[in-house]
């Protein structure tokens, strides 16, 4: 299978991910082969990700890429257009079949609890404004014709102020964004990496932007590969490019609620910055797995990572010092999301798992 041939891209041995938001979504490079496809070809792909997803009783097992709350449903997205819901804090799932396509779903954000954003491949952004029972295709850049952008240019993050005003990004710098509820998306170029460069950079589009994180006083983060990492003040009117010290990628965002971002990527690297990253400081995570996705919780100031390998790395302190370990059966882990009743629903190439809120094993946790 594809995702056994490339799972050794998953191990901290350096080098560049293409195409991915983090190192388990590495599902992307499926759109490899569509990028040296025919023309003929590329429709033939067309044409199957038309096709809606059909259901799976080991859907819950399957690789799923990200889980979100929306109100005190759970909702997981992952491969071949994968959408699960949970009623009883991730005991059980179900799978939505109002699906538009099988094409792997990469993110997801809910803004409210009964409407949500997901990205993915081929550019697709899906909605539902009934909390993931029914979805809705918003975009998809399915040209066959245009192989510079189509397929190899997954998107890799969204988010939403509210129910209206979102934001997408993704593979070799794509930034798309909405102001009437992905009714119409706009392409946005991002200004240049390097602020000493007076002409535009066109190295921008070589960089894939994996994460952006939004605060509720309207700011909002991106980053990605080469240690990029962009800043915005104003609900991204006007953006500027941070110096950070590290030159490989970032896979995620955390912002705590003293505004100290943190941002966390390949061999266990992490840095942190308490001034709207304008300096950044190395935070000592104790790993070389890749650092893939994170659930911060404001009211307690805690906040949990999780990565390659069963790497669990959890704070109690807002991000002052992180205890790390490895669970039994260390598989990847890619996104946690905390649960009504106070677990944390952990998703990826095992499905859908619970945790304690420190990140320890729950008896039975295993779905």
């Amino acid at each position: 299978m594809i995702l056994d041939r490339f799972r050794s891209a998953l191990t901290p041995s350096g080098g560049r991910l293409p195409n991915w938001r983090a190192a388990g979504r590495l599902v992307a490079v499926t759109g490899l082969a569509v990028s040296l496809a025919s023309p003929a070809q590329a429709r033939e792909i067309k044409d199957q990700m038309e096709l809606k997803p059909t259901p799976s009783d080991r859907a819950t097992e399957s690789l799923l890429l990200d889980v979100e709350r929306a109100g005190d449903r759970l909702i997981a997205v992952g491969i071949y257009g994968h959408v699960l819901t949970s009623d009883d804090n991730g005991k059980t799932w179900n799978q939505s079949m109002e699906v538009p396509s099988i094409t792997n779903l990469v993110a997801l954000d809910c803004p409210t609890e009964t409407k949500c954003w997901a990205v993915g491949h081929d550019q697709l952004i899906i909605a539902t404004r009934d909390a993931g029972a029914t979805w809705e295709s918003q975009f998809q850049n399915t040209d066959p014709n245009d192989m510079d952008n189509w397929g190899s240019n997954p998107l890799m993050d969204v988010h939403f102020f509210n129910d209206a005003e979102g934001w997408a990004v993704g593979a070799f710098g794509l930034v798309y964004k909405t102001t009437n509820a992905g009714r119409s998306w706009k392409r946005i170029t991002l200004p240049n990496l390097d602020p000493n460069r007076e002409e535009w950079d066109p190295l921008i589009f070589e960089f894939h932007l994996n994460a952006i994180i939004g605060t509720e006083r309207g700011e909002l983060y991106v980053a990605g590969e080469n240690g990029t990492v962009y800043y915005s003040p104003d609900r991204g009117n006007s953006w500027e490019a941070m110096v950070t010290p590290y030159t490989g990628s970032f896979f995620g965002l955390a912002v705590t609620r003293d505004d100290e971002v943190f941002a966390y990527g390949m061999r266990g690297n992490m840095f942190a910055s308490k001034n709207k990253g304008k300096t950044w400081v190395r935070v000592d995570t104790q790993t070389k797995e890749a650092l893939l996705g994170a659930y911060y919780d404001a009211k307690d100031d805690t906040m949990l990572i999780v990565g390659t390998k069963g790497a669990v790395l959890y704070s109690g302190d807002g991000g002052e010092r992180f205890d790390v370990r490895v669970r039994p059966n260390r598989v990847d882990l890619l996104d946690a999301e905390m649960t009504s009743d106070g677990n944390l629903a952990v998703v990826g190439f095992g499905g859908v798992e619970l945790l304690k809120p420190n990140g320890r094993e729950v008896e039975q946790g295993k779905l």
